[in-house]
């Protein structure tokens, strides 16, 4: 869904641009918009699988954020970051890596 949702954001860029007259590439918006989405998912998946705990109680048949259950086991992670951390990470890399896709999308020629 993330590929989704960059893909709803690339033409709503393009739109709302050719409205205010502006020059636009469609498929250079839409390609940047699909990227940043999947980039931002990939990178939450990683931080997540590594840096937030996660745990799996058998009695529940449930997987839990922490080890509050004393019969819990361990699945992955490590208890660095909460999940509103990683969230925050993950917006923080993908906004940070945005404008080096973009250059690459978006290269103009004087």
């Amino acid at each position: 869904f993330s590929a989704l949702g960059g893909l709803i954001i690339g033409i709503a860029a393009v739109i709302l641009d050719t409205i205010n007259g502006l020059h636009v590439q469609p498929l250079s918006y839409v390609m940047f918009g699909i990227s940043c989405g999947i980039l931002g998912s990939i990178v939450d998946s990683i931080l997540g699988a590594t840096l937030q705990v996660t745990h799996f109680d058998p009695e529940k048949k449930v997987v839990c954020n922490g080890s509050l259950v004393p019969a819990s086991v361990h699945i992955s992670g490590r208890d660095v970051l909460s999940n509103a951390q990683v969230n925050v990470a993950s917006i923080l890399i993908t906004s940070i890596a945005g404008p080096l896709i973009g250059s690459y999308l978006f290269h103009y020629q004087n």
